[in-house]
């Protein structure tokens, strides 16, 4: 069988998106950075995530396969197949081997259980989606071209600041987008072709004028269908017709029509279509009697029908009245002579939607040799920090595995030895450790070189992040890029049944990460189809708005973060507040309330005051609405069908009143100016212990950015500055707020927006997200004695806390982290379900703060412990608490 590569930062591009602009594609083609979509390559199985084969059926699903469990594969044969019940696609997979069927009409959407040792994903592109991609090649090899080709937005040859005089291709119909250059039929097979320009050697290379009935031409390049997911495969490999459509009046020669020979608004050019040849015409399209329907019938057809193409192309057999692809050649800057060198070749890869007749087939693998787990994270850890996690070796054969050598491709990553001899049915352990010579994500592969006859050079995938170190009280935990839609704000979500934390990052849709590793942030899912400018969560709904005063917002449930389903709609806005008992509140147009209790997915509206709002926070019933530039006003909330209003902030000092926060007893406001230039205050502060008679008390500005969010946690103000990141304010005097540290997320500087956007303080865990528009999510913690606070009563729960272990379930180890607000005895215990004591991870004396300690799966002889459930328990002074977790070897 053939396995593919698939690397986990492919998972985040969209099907169907090519940005040719991005630096990466300057030295790699197109189709090899995508490689994953629709190119076959074999690698060996210890590789442990390939695609199934299509066999029948003319979709574009692909089935992913991850072998999560080695240990349980069966190496049997397997079949997919897919059904469509009411316009929805559910698949089915039958152990062919066994005849059972393991997996049963699960949504597409679904990724299965763990079965027989693998887990069975579908990856399809939405109903209204056709992929395209391209690669340019130039003497056999995919590089940067000599020019530039496929330029996307060159609408009608329109070279824009680009037009250097270099040849372009681009889409039908006026349009330069992908879209244009792609087949247009919901007919057409899934295949690949190439456009080969070789300088027509053999004269056998035409262009049909097919609409205009004027013969045909010679031209320098031929099309030709390379086959189903084998572009490399020069064996099924057949030329194809192209037909052209002429534009500029030239009927002699191919010149891509360029007129007016700048290449201006206005250009016409000469259109290609490519049709594909009905290979099962049989001997009526058999022109030539050659015993095949090939591109040689076409031209013989024409030379018997002497040029009058339209009876000899369009009404023969061989027509298998499919458009495979339509795109023009415009020659730019009035040379119509230029064409790419030969030698040249565009390849199109393109794929059908997914079919209820498409057919997949794979075959999995018994392993004898490998390692629980099959790939390690790291995650983040700091520079100057190094973290060590365990691989165990599995030897599954009858014969003795000897280990010659273990190595890693590139520094940072070091294993504990590199031989060792494992005895049949054993295992062994080694210790892998990541410490980041330097900042970014570091992808390596571990090659371990045994004795083992199937995979004597076994890979497993090692990734990490190196993180800045920080000293002072901002301690940054962990980062995540958000890929495809974007980033504007951030929310939180906890799933109290699952105790896991979820970051909700907003942009366009919005974004789903488990944040509680903060060291691993996974992204779960992404919800493009509702707007996600704002982004609030009450209860296991996420409330998103565009930003604008028009339009609708959307609301998802998210009671499965994996699998979240819109569930309706109501009138979008700028900002939402959602109080915790279920009002929300829109600002733009006017400030809006609505009642989310009757029903969460069909908000009821209120109370509505027609100003005109930006953004509110509601703090022990009272609403603070910030108006911009209009000023701050202060409404009584304790009914919030009727808010009365209270008092108003008209500071002409704050040029732009954009959202605001108490401190924690209630007798100060804190409003960020969102438009304020240095040296006028960024944040202003008042007195509002009377709410009748606000005060102006205090401020602080920062000459170096603008800010834009802010939350009040005890002492500090946490903020959001855009081009500065993550600030923390000491305001234990409220009328001096000094910086006490900074984390800087954005490479911008000065003044100005983009950058860090939103920040989340009121997580369970009380670590504090930032989102930043160009480097995604960040999670930090406050190096404090503080916790979470609540958002509505900004009252502080207790400090002490045992987290959730992490992995769970897990093999061969997991992490145990608790936190302590002050100095305490710390007790830390291993108990299996009889009661007895396994073992103690922790006995002594502990300063406040957090702390992780991981539990390899042995009990205090060093013995592995068996398969099953064992209880940890914290005691740290009066405090105890206990947790449960899973062991599965």
């Amino acid at each position: 069988m053939n396995f593919r590569r698939f690397k986990k930062s492919d998972r985040s591009r969209p099907f169907g998106i090519v940005d040719l602009g991005m630096p990466e594609f300057r030295n790699i083609s197109i189709i090899f950075i995508l490689l994953f979509l629709f190119i076959v390559i074999p690698v060996n199985a210890q590789d442990f995530t390939f695609f199934a084969n299509q066999i029948a059926g003319e979709g574009g699903a692909l089935v992913r396969i991850d072998v999560v469990d080695p240990a349980a594969t069966t190496g049997d044969d397997y079949q997919v197949t897919f059904s469509n019940q009411n316009d929805q696609f559910f698949y089915t997979v039958v152990n062919q081997t066994t005849g059972s069927t393991i997996i049963e009409n699960s949504p597409i959407t679904q990724s299965s259980p763990i079965v027989e040792g693998i887990v069975v994903s579908i990856d399809a592109p939405p109903s209204s989606e056709i992929r395209d991609l391209l690669e340019v090649q130039y003497g056999n090899t995919p590089v940067d071209p000599p020019v530039h080709i496929f330029r996307p937005g060159d609408r009608q040859g329109e070279g824009g600041n680009n037009s250097t005089g270099e040849y372009t291709f681009v889409g039908g119909g006026g349009n330069g987008g992908f879209g244009n250059i792609s087949r247009s039929e919901a007919n057409t097979n899934f295949f690949d072709y190439e456009l080969r320009f070789d300088g027509n050697p053999q004269g056998r290379n035409k262009l049909i004028y097919g609409f205009t009935g004027d013969g045909t031409i010679d031209v320098p390049f031929s099309l030709w269908n390379i086959g189903r997911g084998t572009p490399n495969d020069p064996a099924d490999d057949y030329q194809v017709i192209a037909v052209g459509f002429e534009d500029s009046g030239n009927f002699t020669t191919y010149d891509g029509g360029a007129s007016p020979a700048d290449g201006g608004s206005g250009t016409m050019y000469d259109r290609i279509y490519f049709f594909e040849i009905n290979q099962n015409a049989g001997a009526s399209g058999d022109i030539n009697g050659d015993g095949a329907v090939n591109y040689d019938d076409v031209l013989q057809d024409i030379a018997n029908f002497g040029g009058d193409i339209s009876p000899a192309f369009l009404g023969r057999p061989y027509n298998a009245g499919e458009v495979i692809a339509r795109f023009s050649m415009v020659s730019l800057n009035g040379d119509p002579n230029y064409l790419p060198p030969v030698g040249t070749t565009i390849r199109i890869t393109t794929n059908k939607l997914l079919s209820a007749n498409d057919v997949h087939e794979f075959t999995t693998q018994v392993f004898e040799f490998y390692t629980n787990p099959t790939e390690l994270n790291f995650g983040s850890v700091q520079l100057g920090n190094a973290l060590a996690l365990s691989l165990t070796l599995i030897n599954n054969s009858n014969s003795e595995i000897s280990v010659s050598n273990i190595i890693t491709d590139s520094p940072g990553f070091q294993v504990s030895q590199t031989g060792l001899s494992i005895a049949p049915g054993a295992s062994a352990d080694i210790d892998v450790t990541f410490q980041p010579p330097s900042e970014g994500v570091f992808n390596n592969t571990m090659t371990i070189t045994s004795n083992d006859v199937f995979f004597p050079q076994y890979q497993l995938d090692l990734t990490g992040e190196g993180l800045p170190a920080t000293t002072g009280i901002i301690n940054i935990l962990g980062r995540l890029d958000i890929p495809n839609i974007g980033v504007t704000d951030v929310w939180g979500y906890y799933d109290e049944t699952a105790q896991k934390e979820y970051a909700l990052i907003g942009g366009a849709g919005f974004s789903i990460v488990d944040v509680t590793d903060p060291a691993r942030p996974e992204l779960v899912s992404q919800v493009p189809t509702v707007p996600g400018f704002d982004v609030k969560a009450w209860q296991h709904y996420v409330y998103t708005v565009n930003g604008g005063s028009s339009g609708l917002g959307g609301i998802v449930d998210i009671s499965d973060p994996a699998n979240p389903q819109v569930v309706g709609s109501f009138p979008s806005s700028h900002n939402i507040f959602i109080t915790d008992d279920g009002y929300m509140i829109l600002e733009v147009t006017g400030v809006r309330v609505f009642d989310l209790n009757p029903d969460p997915t069909n908000p009821v509206l209120i109370w509505n005051d027609g100003s005109e709002g930006h953004d509110a926070s509601v703090i022990n019933n009272v609403l603070y609405d910030f108006h911009g530039g209009t000023g701050t006003f202060i409404y009584d909330f304790t009914n919030p069908a009727s808010p009365s209003f209270i008092s108003a902030i008209l500071d002409p000092g704050i040029r732009y009143n954009h959202s605001g926060w108490t401190s924690a007893d209630g007798n100060y406001l804190f409003i960020c100016d969102e438009l304020s230039n240095h040296p006028s205050p960024d944040v202003v502060v008042y007195d509002i212990s009377n709410l009748n008679n606000p005060q102006r008390v205090g401020q602080y500005a920062d000459p170096t950015a603008t800010v834009h969010n802010l939350f009040i946690l005890g002492d500090y103000a946490v903020t959001s500055y855009y081009h500065s990141g993550f600030q923390v304010l000491d305001v234990s005097d409220p009328t001096q707020p000094v910086l006490a540290d900074q984390f800087d997320t954005s490479p911008l500087t000065g003044e100005g927006f983009g950058g860090a956007w939103g920040v989340y303080p009121f997580a369970p865990s009380g670590n504090i997200y930032i989102s930043d528009q160009g480097t995604g999510l960040y999670i930090f913690e406050l190096r404090t004695d503080l916790t979470a606070i609540d958002p509505e009563n900004n009252v502080n729960p207790g400090k002490f806390t045992l987290f959730d272990n992490y992995p769970n379930p897990f093999n061969p180890e997991t992490s145990i982290e608790y936190q302590i607000p002050q100095s305490e005895y710390v007790k830390l215990d291993i108990y299996n379900t009889l009661g007895q004591k396994i073992r103690s991870l922790e006995d002594a004396e502990k300063l406040a703060g957090r702390y992780a300690v991981v539990w390899d799966g042995k009990d205090k002889q060093g013995i592995n412990v068996a398969s099953g459930i064992y209880f940890y328990q914290l005691k740290a002074g009066d405090f105890i608490d206990v947790k449960r977790m899973l062991l599965v070897r």
